[in-house]
């Protein structure tokens, strides 16, 4: 008789134990998240996971810059937060399509505009060279001049060599440097002029287009910097409204209610007022009601067992 009281003692114990381990897990996976569990009427409604999903996702909320508002002071009921949440996703949707629209049309505009950079390229290189060899068209005649007469002077000097030929030649060859050299310097004075006078050498209808082009790119630039910022702020008001979603949700529920709603778990008789409301959560049920059981029908076993003759 002793150890059917002492196996029915351990037994209790262990019920008891296992409704406040149970309890605290409950509790613990409310908190995480609230959604783990629905109250009354919220079957099937999981607003807080779906709205922390959207801020994460990767084709939303990797492009929300981080920004805050306040949290409006009013308690959240659950139709007023689904209400928000919907506003929220509406929002972004808007913003995130606008921007789509931009990206679209700013590849299109940065196409146009390397095709316009192409042409305006080509015709400014074209122009400059132009420049250059009208520029230098003088000291080019008169270098080849110098150069055809030191030629001359020079087969002369060998065909009849004379003092006088060679002193020629000599000087042929001086006035020669002389015009490399002139030729040099204005070449380097039209370097100069070029670098700092290269738009001058523009064509103007191939400039023309492409500083449009630049202005409607800055111009989507700025629009998407802008529709990027509103962005910013509609993360903060969705943040906001999870923060507050979840402090008024988790406090409806403190740790007794859990420990009732394991105590009903473990004896089957929950009211349904508390639901589990995800697939892990219903695992952990679905282990303690078995554990439950076998536990129970061993302490219905013990009190069944025979007794003892005095």
């Amino acid at each position: 008789m002793p150890s059917v009281r002492r196996s029915g003692i351990i037994a209790v114990t262990a019920w008891v134990v296992s409704v406040l381990v149970f309890s605290l897990a409950y509790w613990n996976a409310w908190l995480y998240r609230p959604d783990s569990f629905v109250l009354n009427k919220e079957f099937n409604l999981t607003p807080y996971q779906q709205l922390l999903s959207r801020l994460w996702s990767e084709s939303s909320g990797a492009m929300w810059a981080a920004s805050a508002t306040s949290s409006p002071a009013i308690a959240i009921e659950l139709d007023q937060f689904s209400a928000s949440v919907d506003k929220i996703d509406r929002e972004a949707t808007a913003l995130q399509r606008q921007l789509r629209e931009l990206e679209t049309e700013q590849r299109e505009l940065e196409l146009a505009a390397k095709a316009i950079y192409e042409e305006h390229s080509t015709k400014l290189w074209s122009n400059v060279e132009k420049y250059k060899i009208e520029a230098v068209k003088a000291e080019v005649a008169a270098a080849e001049r110098a150069k055809l007469a030191a030629e001359g002077l020079a087969q002369a000097s060998q065909q009849t060599p004379s003092p006088v030929a060679s002193i020629a030649a000599a000087n042929a060859n001086v006035g020669l440097a002389r015009a490399q050299y002139a030729l040099a310097v204005r070449q380097a004075e039209v370097g100069e002029y070029v670098l700092g006078h290269l738009r001058e050498f523009a064509d103007p209808e191939a400039t023309a287009q492409f500083d449009a082009t630049e202005a409607k790119l800055a111009a989507i630039r700025h629009k998407q910097l802008e529709l990027m910022d509103a962005l910013g702020k509609v993360r903060g008001q969705a943040f906001s409204l999870l923060d507050d979603w979840h402090a008024k949700r988790t406090a409806r529920l403190e740790w007794i209610d859990f420990v009732y709603f394991s105590a009903g778990v473990s004896t089957t008789t929950t009211f349904g007022d508390i639901v589990p409301n995800s697939r892990f959560i219903r695992v952990i049920v679905l282990v303690q009601l078995v554990f439950s059981i076998l536990l129970v029908g061993y302490l219905i076993s013990l009190l069944g067992s025979p007794r003892s003759p005095p």
